[in-house]
């Protein structure tokens, strides 16, 4: 049985929601995660629970918001610029994590990994930064992040922007954080979206992390891993503003799905197949043009072959 539901997020948010970008992690069929930071004072990063389970009868269950807001930092905090966009990632159901980039130029970090990761128990760590084991790195405030996980041998990814414009990787393994530079200084604007994805390898067996963002020559960079190691490319035929968010999925093993709009405003399909390791696109577009603005984010969600 599917159903749908339209609730606005408590009011007790929108004295602070100023120009605020709020970003949604699920951890469960009942229990969802927002981050966002706020106005709170020069700006803070905050979590709540929204979105859990309670019964009424055990045969009714309601989903409804839970509580108010988690500040990760004081409301009076100076973490980040109010606005920016947080980066998400639950690697398990019990644990949780946020990212944003801060005012001081790293990404910084908050956990809750206690308990059952902060749906009705636990604590949240203190916030910190976010460093490299083999180098270091300068992000612009309130630069966009992604932040993925392959589940086997990479706990976590972390994709971005520096102020230099290139693309950054910071893979946090179970030893060490390396950081990778994707593409090299003035490739992309400091602000662009760097969206990732984990793509499965049915060939291999294995998890390969993907990476797209809108470059400065209006090309879409295409960064990706595999066994032979990592690669930069272009996908070919697109043609989009600087620093415009690539909607990314994988709907099946081996495959790939990008989503942008064109400088036309149109919005473009791309997609790649293992069978024979090429791009195709839909012709002219999936949308026509005028239809978002130019540069406008696209989102997509997808299910097993859907």
């Amino acid at each position: 049985k599917q159903s749908t539901c339209q609730q606005n997020i408590p009011a007790t948010w929108d004295s602070e929601a100023y120009k605020s970008s709020g970003f949604a992690v699920a951890r469960g069929p009942y229990h969802m995660d927002v981050f966002s930071v706020l106005q709170g004072g020069v700006g803070s990063i905050f979590a709540t629970r929204p979105w859990d389970r309670t019964f009424t009868n055990f045969s009714q269950p309601v989903l409804m918001w839970q509580g108010g807001k988690t500040w990760l930092d004081s409301p009076s905090g100076n973490t980040a610029p109010a606005g920016a966009p947080v980066a998400a990632i639950a690697s398990t159901q019990n644990s949780v994590a946020a990212y944003v980039a801060g005012n001081d130029g790293l990404i910084h970090t908050a956990t809750c990994e206690n308990g059952d990761g902060c749906q009705t128990s636990g604590n949240w760590d203190a916030i910190r930064s976010f460093g490299a084991s083999n180098g270091s790195y300068q992000v612009a405030p309130g630069a966009p992040i992604s932040a993925v996980a392959d589940g086997i041998g990479v706990p976590l990814a972390l994709f971005f922007p520096d102020v230099n414009g290139r693309v950054l990787e910071i893979a946090s393994t179970f030893l060490s954080t390396p950081l990778t530079v994707l593409a090299p200084a003035g490739t992309v604007s400091p602000h662009a979206y760097v969206n990732a994805v984990v793509r499965f390898n049915p060939t291999t067996k294995l998890p390969e992390l993907n990476a797209f963002a809108a470059r400065l020559d209006g090309t879409i960079g295409w960064y990706h891993t595999d066994s032979a190691g990592t690669h930069s490319d272009v996908v070919p035929g697109s043609n989009v503003a600087p620093g415009t968010q690539i909607a990314v999925t994988s709907r099946v093993p081996g495959s790939l799905d990008i989503f942008a709009a064109d400088n036309s405003g149109a919005v473009q399909s791309y997609w790649w197949e293992i069978i024979n390791g090429s791009w195709h696109t839909v012709s002219p577009a999936i949308m026509p043009p005028g239809t978002p603005v130019r540069g406008a984010g696209v989102a997509v969600a997808a299910r097993a072959d859907h």
